[in-house]
């Protein structure tokens, strides 16, 4: 039941990325939803057995949606799915480090993590598309750091499905 509704956000979160998001683009250039309602989810994982994987699978599904909505694309089915997977392991660490309970600190460790998977997803692009790399890279930091400083929304916005999902509201970090 778990992972149907985590589908069932993801889902949701493609549609506003598709519909609404476009609205707030600045010179071209949009935040990526999925993968920060991906993080937000990963970051709010149960510490037990397994949870790093379960937040893997988390950001391979948010990827695969993305994948899935962006159909025609240049790069291969399922680099994304693989990249935002790996994302959602790093932060999952990272906040296994850190603790994001601050806009201030939801930043500065989404906007590295953001701006690293856009920039492997350029690199795919660069590869697989033949897209020049100086524009594909430009493109990919102003995607991730528009990304990271929308971060505390998405995070606010996700805090009253936190209950429906079934996660804690916050994970205590570097307590024994």
């Amino acid at each position: 039941m778990y992972w149907l509704r985590v589908i069932a956000v993801l889902l949701v979160a493609a549609l506003l990325q598709t519909t609404i998001v476009p609205a707030l683009a600045v010179r071209g250039t949009r935040p990526d939803l999925l993968l920060l309602v991906a993080a937000c989810l990963a970051v709010r994982e149960h510490p037990q057995r397994g949870w790093r994987w379960r937040a893997f699978w988390i950001g391979w599904a948010a990827g695969l949606v993305a994948d899935i909505y962006s159909a025609g694309a240049q790069i291969p089915f399922g680099v994304t799915a693989l990249v935002f997977g790996l994302l959602g392991m790093a932060v999952s660490k990272l906040g296994e480090e850190l603790f994001v309970g601050s806009c201030i600190a939801q930043v500065l460790i989404m906007a590295p993590i953001c701006i690293a998977g856009h920039c492997a997803l350029a690199a795919a692009h660069v590869a697989f598309g033949g897209r020049l790399f100086s524009g594909a890279l430009g493109q990919a930091f102003w995607t991730g750091m528009y990304s990271g400083l929308m971060a505390p929304l998405v995070f606010a916005a996700m805090r009253p499905l936190q209950r429906y999902l079934g996660v804690r509201p916050q994970r205590r970090f570097g307590h024994a």
